[in-house]
């Protein structure tokens, strides 16, 4: 196969734990193949993006830049009242477009929760919701715990349906039990080009490891 034919040529996707130490990005841009290999280049070994902007077109520029795409279900910016209904709808938007870029089943799907108002029982309900419909299309809910005026407890984390959690580069509670599998160390950096939040890959408490995108070898 030449160089040609090994950039056009359909890939194969799988979903890959990455071992605890592997470090990445998550951006709100939009990346493409420049802005892909230029990360890589910079020795991220993952990149997160949102589910309600991602393109096959970005899909396949991370995955060829060699970089694991992990996906995050949504921006739903700040203050705003989460609930049930809402979370539903977002777990449901979140698979669609999952399963309409061939996302392989067992994929971690991340949940934002920061920024919100309202009582604890809304955000319960909205990550519960959202999860539920996750996981039952076969993927793998997780829970990135943001800023809160008044966060959820550890205990109410731990109750929550999601199975993995991340730690923003907020001040958050501690997840009772079994903690977080992935942490932002460093927000807001220009890294090659590119507005992104550093992160870290840590096995959690329970030993377990987020799934990511790769391209089959």
């Amino acid at each position: 196969m030449n160089q040609i034919e090994a950039l056009t040529a359909p890939l194969i996707l799988e979903a890959m734990e990455l071992p605890a130490g592997t470090t990445g990005i998550d951006c709100l841009t939009l990346l493409d193949s420049h802005s892909a290999a230029a990360l890589k280049s910079a020795d991220a070994e993952f990149a997160l993006q949102y589910l309600d902007r991602i393109t096959a077109a970005s899909r396949d520029a991370v995955l060829r830049a060699r970089l694991a795409l992990g996906l995050i279900a949504h921006d739903r910016g700040g203050n705003w009242t989460p609930s049930a209904t809402l979370g539903g709808a977002d777990g449901l938007d979140a698979v669609r477009r999952a399963r309409a870029l061939a996302i392989p089943k067992e994929t971690t799907i991340w949940i934002p929760l920061e920024e919100w108002s309202g009582p604890a029982s809304g955000a319960i309900g909205y990550v519960n919701a959202a999860a539920s419909v996750i996981q039952t299309a076969d993927f793998r809910a997780g829970l990135y715990v943001g800023f809160a005026e008044h966060p959820l407890t550890p205990e109410q984390l731990w109750e929550l349906l999601v199975t993995l959690y991340w730690h923003s580069c907020s001040i958050v509670p501690d997840v009772a039990r079994c903690n977080y599998c992935m942490k932002q160390t460093k927000p807001n950096t220009w890294l090659a080009g590119v507005l992104v939040d550093h992160n870290e890959i840590m096995s959690d408490l329970l030993g377990r490891l987020p799934t990511f995108v790769v391209a089959k070898q």
